[in-house]
């Protein structure tokens, strides 16, 4: 599914509006969990694959924070890594596709 598709903006967008509303009146981080749930559906639904790298992304970044709670090393120090493999997957990701057509197209 695509952010300009059909589909999420008549369907996908005011379910999860409609559930957040509801969802953030009920409990303080009732809405916030219905929005990463959303986004993990919405994820999934662009394919499993893009689910998968999502969760690892996550448990990554959450295990880097849960360390950084812990070490006295300093924050900055240990915040580049999650950052620059953050960047590093989503150059992968994003670009991967564009640098292996234009390799192919000159070779």
């Amino acid at each position: 599914m695509q952010f300009n598709s059909f589909s999420y903006i008549l369907l996908f967008l005011p379910l999860t509006a409609a559930v957040y509303f509801l969802a953030s009146r009920y409990r303080v981080y009732a809405g916030k969990l219905a929005l990463v749930l959303a986004g993990a559906v919405f994820y999934a639904l662009g394919g499993w694959k893009s689910a998968v790298v999502l969760a690892v992304s996550l448990a990554v970044n959450f295990a880097f924070a849960k360390a950084m709670e812990k070490t006295s090393v300093p924050g900055r120090a240990l915040l580049a890594v999650p950052v620059v493999l953050n960047a590093a997957l989503l150059f992968v990701f994003k670009y991967t596709g564009f640098v292996l057509t234009n390799h192919n197209a000159l070779g």
